[in-house]
């Protein structure tokens, strides 16, 4: 008996860069349980492009889920078990550290687009993203937050040539809040530093890094 395949989209699936039509793509039209349906990108024309040369249906109103990689990390499902099984106790508080060599003042040229805020790919929303996703994963949603962001780099080196292009997306991105349960939540996320990611939780018996 055949069995029936997992339809999958793909969400910034452009075939014309070099992130979704080399990795995310290949891998799945290579799986022989997942057929690709759906392609969403930043522009209709690219979408009906990036459809068609990978197969996917014309279909509307499907039911979806969307998931992001950070969740099936062994460290981040070891950190929510902690959490939810009451091993740290009530959370006080959490501070979650993430930064990146990339998206400061240097970048290489298949890389530059990301420096440009206009293409939708950059620190806030590729670093930020997962992070903030995994660090919500493992204790819960904001109740309240305020966040602030600015670009201590203005424009950037393009390793390859010495070209120097303008930039106009954040490198340092702050956010402070509480979440549902009144616990409270410091972030620091940053380009053009020392790569780092650290998580660290507070909780009324113990504490996990």
């Amino acid at each position: 008996m055949m069995k029936k395949k997992i339809r999958a989209g793909v969400v910034g699936g452009s075939m014309n860069n070099k992130w979704a039509s080399q990795t995310h793509i290949p891998a799945l039209l290579k799986h022989p349980n997942l057929v690709i349906t759906a392609v969403g990108t930043s522009r209709m024309e690219s979408a009906r492009q990036s459809a068609e040369e990978v197969g996917a249906a014309e279909q509307a109103g499907i039911h979806h889920t969307v998931g992001l990689q950070a969740r099936q990390d062994l460290e981040v499902q070891t950190m929510k078990k902690l959490v939810e099984d009451g091993t740290i106790g009530e959370i006080v508080s959490c501070h979650m550290q993430v930064s990146t060599r990339g998206k400061g003042g240097r970048t290489d040229q298949d890389t530059a687009y990301l420096l440009n805020r206009a293409n939708g790919a950059n620190l806030l929303t590729i670093n930020g993203g997962h992070s903030l996703d995994a660090l919500q994963y493992i204790v819960g949603e904001f109740r309240e937050l305020s966040a602030i962001t600015s670009s201590r780099y203005n424009e950037a080196t393009i390793q390859e040539t010495g070209e120097v292009i303008p930039k106009d997306t954040a490198d340092q991105i702050l956010i402070q809040g509480s979440l549902e349960k009144g616990a409270n939540v410091s972030v620091h996320i940053q380009g053009g530093v020392n790569p780092k990611f650290e998580l660290e939780i507070q909780g009324k018996r113990a504490f996990c890094v």
